[in-house]
Parts: C-alpha cells; structure tokens; sequence
C-alpha cells in the first residue's frame, strides 16, 4: 500500500468512526429527548387542573385529559388549533388577578353549548424552553362551579342576616376569644350614639372606660363571668351619650366553643330598656319624695338614717339627727 492509498484508508475510516460517533450522539440525544417528553407527559397528565400549553402563534401544543373534561373537545382536534377556538372564556362577575409575578389568576367563565358555562379558577404563565426562552403561554384551570355556588349562597345567607339584624329590635353582636367586639349591627347607632366602626376591636373594659358604670361591683362581676366563660343573661349597662343623656341597655350572650371544646368568643344580643329604666327610676323617686315639693319623704329619711346607723356601728361612730 502506497503513502496515498494508506491516507486514503485513515481518512475513510476517521471518517467512518465519526459518524459512528455521531450517530451514537444523535442515538442517545433522542431517546433522552423521548425519556424526557415521556416525563413530561406523565407530569402533564396527573397535573389536578387542566392545561393548556400554546405557541406564541395562539397554536394549541399540549392539551391533558382534563382540559378535554371540561372543554368537551378532544385532543385530537384541539392540537394544532388556535386556542380561542377550543377555549371559550369570558371575564366573570368578580374576576381577580393574582399576586404573584408573572402569573394572572383569574375568575372566568368556561363557554361550553349556547347557554351553558362552568366557572373556572385561571392562571397564565408564560410558557419556556429548556434554555429558558419564552414559546408561548401555559393555562391552568379548574372547576369551581359548585364552590361559586356555595360561596354565592353564603353571601346571600349573610346578607340577609344583616338585614335582618339591622331591623331587629334588639343589637346583634359577637366577641372573639380575646372578648374583642369583632361584629355589631347597625343598632349600635341608636344605642351609643356611635357608628358600628366605633365598637370594634374594643373590648368591654375599653368600650366602657369613663363611663359611669366602669368601676362599678356590678360591672366587675360581669368581666368576671366573662373571663370565666359563663353565660349570662339580663346584665344592665348604662351608657352616657356625649350631650349628657342616658341609655340602658339589657344585654344576653352566651359563650362559643368548636368541637374541641376551644373557647372560641361570645355571641349575643342587647335591648334597650331606657324606657323602663326611666319609669322605674321616676316611680321610685314618686316612692321616696314629696309629690307636691319634691323634698325627700319620710320613706327616703328613714331608710338613709338606717344606713348611717349601720355604717356607724360598723366604723364604731355615733350618729346623730
């Protein structure tokens, strides 16, 4: 073999195992290439929402089982489609965005036949490669239909609630496990003189601070049996509004436990017995002084000339008239 013909040799055969190589390269970039659109796959598919992955072009390019659960279209038509086709949406009453960067979390309603929609939770985030680089869009969605339904009912529920302790006769008001004031309706006005803002956050000591009742026997007691967790009912509470007149009020509440037995607040309701209150007052007064002069009966001297006998014999001082 000649110098020409043996480099001849080596190159075909350097050639030869280049390919070799290549090949096994091209082999091995394959099937990680298969093993990894296979992982994707199976992530894809045991995903809890339904996605859908599109092109920059609006070009539908993954579609799991959900998404054709929900969309009633399958796979094999949605590929390769524009997405606005397959996904019909539209903004829902409350629609929200999320708070996170590069995400929209919204509330939207899933379009299906004519009259007929679900309503979904939505994310968009932008869709990348292996390298990083943005191709396209991914959506995730749910069904929430029945958790909009039951959130609606409980909206409805409480707003009726409101209304109704708004037009009740008496004040409708609940306490947390701090004894805080965490709701009051609305007729705290014509209690206090004040808007239901006024009370909340407060606890009673602090509601109460500088009015007359605040240091009062009558008043302790009633901390107390708060501080205990005892129920209570017919507890009598003056309040002093700011152009000097007076408001009494009866108040029932009765503690809140959750199923483990923790204490939980209060909860109860406060009616206005000013009326009474000021009856009984003037009926005493009647009692105890002159109808015609309004000076102090002989009922009123006595009973006070008895207490400061007592209160004598208790300091060991005489009392004198």
């Amino acid at each position: 073999m000649d110098w020409g013909s043996e480099a001849l040799w080596w190159l075909g055969a350097l050639l030869f195992g280049l390919m070799l190589l290549l090949a096994s390269w091209l082999s091995c970039r394959s099937r990680s290439a298969v093993c990894r659109s296979s992982r994707d796959h199976g992530l894809v598919e045991s995903l809890g929402d339904a996605l859908i992955a599109v092109d920059e072009d609006g070009k539908i390019q993954r579609f799991n089982a959900l998404a054709e659960m929900l969309t009633g279209v399958s796979r094999e038509l949605a590929l390769g489609q524009p997405v606005d086709q397959v996904y019909r949406t539209e903004a829902a009453e409350d629609a929200s965005l999320s708070r996170h960067p590069g995400v929209e979390r919204r509330h939207r309603l899933l379009l299906l036949a004519p009259g007929r929609s679900l309503h979904i939770a939505e994310s968009r985030s932008r869709w990348k490669d292996d390298r990083g680089r943005e191709i396209g869009w991914v959506i995730l969605f749910r069904d929430i239909t029945e958790d909009y339904r039951l959130r609606r009912e409980l909206r409805e529920s409480e707003s009726r609630f409101q209304d109704f302790a708004d037009t009740a006769a008496d004040l409708y008001w609940e306490m947390d496990a701090e004894l805080r004031f965490t709701r009051v309706s609305g007729k705290v006005r014509f209690l206090m003189g004040h808007e239901p803002e006024f009370v909340l956050g407060k606890t009673r000591q602090e509601l109460y601070a500088g009015q007359p009742i605040e240091h009062s026997e009558h008043f302790r007691r009633h901390i107390e049996m708060l501080e205990k967790r005892q129920p209570f009912r017919d507890f009598v509470a003056s309040w002093r509004w700011e152009d000097g007149g007076m408001r009494y009020v009866s108040i029932n509440g009765r503690p809140l436990f959750d199923e483990q037995g923790q204490f939980l607040g209060y909860r109860g309701v406060s009616r206005d017995i000013t009326e009474s209150k000021q009856a009984e007052e003037r009926l005493r007064h009647q009692a105890l002084h002159d109808q015609l002069t309004g000076l102090p009966n002989r009922s009123l001297i006595l009973d006070r000339l008895e207490q400061l006998i007592a209160q004598g014999r208790r300091n060991g001082q005489q009392v004198a008239v």
